[in-house]
């Protein structure tokens, strides 16, 4: 009993700070620099995951954002590494062979192939505007992507004037959904030079080029984003009027025929209206809505509601469920979401 007192009286003070040590709150610092891991994709075949990583560039005072990858069984590694920007979105293809990600390497962010079995990742877009998102269509021959509209003439004319400035609610620009091809026979064009007219690679711009991307929505309103159905003959498609904060509570659902490419309005209600998922057989949609209530619409529950394209008759989902839905998946074996109950947010 004396050893062990003897013992408690000598490391006291040093059991003491170790205790103060450890319920110190972290510095702002700390927090700041915590890595943060999302944007999750899964491989067709289930073998390889990839997400992208957050952490602090304390010398380049940004944000930096690098995709990493895991195989089953196996530790996790960097797969890109941009040094001056980011690396966003990765996503598989549909055979599993190439993951596509967006990058922005000087030109705005584009997307960029990376076979799986080797090779260095390259510039399948050339957008003046940038690209922001993208999805394969399941054939595995073209991606469709989202990218903002120009700027007005106007506006370039007055910022090469007096500068950068905005009109508060007044200089926008619409996004839409554009369609270019992928041949992953093509050859890299960062990789060869131009040719000689006589070379049978020559194209006629003088060049061997990238696909141009040809567009798919034109309109007086703004896409906020879209999934190609499974059977890849439609787009479900959130719009809004425009791309200001407000607007988003008179957002809509259309549908895009990717055959005729006719864009037909689908759920249009007086509140906010926002797709969700396809149904797996591609006959029906899910969407959640605040219907005709736009006054309480910031503090109340939305509703789940299911579509059939057919006869476009809304059925409402799980009415009895007082938690407010959002990120919906609908498989085979149900439908699954995150559901805000309170601080907490179960599955």
């Amino acid at each position: 009993m004396k050893l062990f007192a003897f013992i408690l009286l000598v490391f006291a003070p040093t059991f003491f700070v170790l205790s103060q040590q450890q319920k110190q709150s972290p510095t702002f610092e700390e927090v700041i620099s915590l890595r943060n891991a999302g944007e999750v994709a899964i491989s067709p075949d289930g073998e390889l995951i990839t997400y992208s990583v957050q952490t602090a560039d304390w010398i380049e005072n940004r944000f930096d954002s690098e995709i990493w990858m895991a195989k089953s069984g196996g530790a996790p590694f960097q797969l890109t590494n941009n040094p001056k920007n980011s690396s966003t979105s990765p996503m598989f293809s549909p055979d599993g062979k190439w993951l596509a990600f967006l990058s922005d390497r000087g030109n705005k962010a584009q997307i960029y192939a990376l076979r799986l079995t080797g090779g260095e990742a390259f510039a399948i877009t050339e957008e003046e505007e940038g690209v922001n998102f993208f999805q394969w269509h399941p054939d595995g021959k073209r991606l469709m992507l989202l990218k903002s509209e120009k700027e007005a003439e106007s506006v370039k004319d007055r910022k090469e004037r007096y500068g950068a400035f905005e009109i508060d609610d007044k200089d926008h620009v619409m996004s839409h959904i554009w369609e270019i091809d992928f041949d992953p026979l093509f050859p890299n064009p960062s990789e060869l030079p131009c040719h000689e007219k006589s070379d049978s690679l020559k194209v006629a711009s003088g060049c061997i080029e990238i696909p141009k991307s040809k567009r798919l929505t034109k309109g007086d309103f703004t896409v906020t984003s879209f999934e190609i159905s499974p059977n890849g003959k439609q787009v479900a498609i959130n719009h809004q009027p425009d791309p200001l904060i407000m607007s988003s509570m008179k957002s809509d659902v259309s549908i895009l025929d990717l055959e005729t490419k006719e864009l037909n309005l689908l759920v249009s209600n007086p509140g906010g209206d926002r797709f969700q998922a396809w149904s797996p057989d591609s006959k029906q949609i899910l969407y959640v809505s605040d219907v005709d209530d736009t006054v309480s619409n910031f503090y109340k529950n939305t509703k789940i509601f299911r579509i059939a394209l057919e006869d476009k008759k809304p059925v409402q989902l799980a009415s009895k469920l007082d938690e407010n839905p959002s990120n919906l998946i609908w498989n085979s074996k149900g439908i699954y979401g995150a559901f805000l109950k309170k601080t907490l947010r179960p599955i």
